[in-house]
């Protein structure tokens, strides 16, 4: 037995067997979630009307809330293609102070509110929206997840032939045979065990 080289091949295995474990154990195709806040705040007239700067919504949730220093009325539109007018109505809120609406899985596209007040002093609004889209990741390099399997496999092989060397392979297998010719009785203790007599032939 050399311990030294089964030492040698146990490293290569762990070595090989994490390499192989860290390139097949890399994440898939995955993605990510991006949001947005957008706020906005503006003064309505007495008795006025007042549409809202575009609020876009993306490939994923998108919700708008608003508040009001007084009633007012309020309409959420969403363009529309088929329609007989570019916009279709969403949501709408009567003589109210506050609404609020959100969707999932929504395109991209703008959305406008249309606020009305009846009352006869300015009103104050302050809207927020906020949307989510979720944006695909680049798949792992399967190249490189390849080449690190193989060297992991390799570096396994390895050790095994390592270990196994280690455990069977005599000890100076590979050593000078002493003189056939000495006076000590070390080395024809050598040469009797590599040597051993021969039973004569018949």
């Amino acid at each position: 037995m050399r311990p030294g080289l089964v030492a040698v091949g146990i490293a290569f295995l762990a070595l090989g067997a994490v390499t192989v474990g860290a390139s097949l154990g890399e994440p898939a195709a995955s993605s990510r979630t991006e949001s947005s806040t957008v706020q906005w705040s503006w003064s309505l007239p007495p008795q006025g009307q007042y549409d809202s700067p575009f609020l876009w919504g993306l490939n994923g949730s998108f919700s708008i809330s608003w508040s009001s220093s007084t009633v007012v009325s309020a309409t959420l539109y969403a363009p529309c293609v088929a329609c007989k007018s570019p916009w279709t109505k969403i949501d709408s809120w009567a003589n109210v102070s506050r609404g609020s609406w959100s969707t999932q899985g929504v395109p991209s596209y703008p959305y406008t509110v249309d606020f009305t007040s009846a009352v006869s002093s300015a009103t104050s609004i302050a809207a927020s929206t906020q949307s989510s889209t979720i944006v695909p990741l680049p798949p792992p390099n399967a190249l490189a997840m390849i080449a690190g399997t193989l060297a992991g496999i390799t570096l396994v092989g390895l050790g095994g032939i390592a270990v196994f060397l280690g455990l069977f392979l005599r000890r100076n297998v590979f050593g000078r045979p002493p003189p056939l010719v000495s006076q000590r009785a070390e080395d024809a203790r050598a040469i009797a065990e590599q040597y051993p007599p021969q039973p004569p032939e018949s």
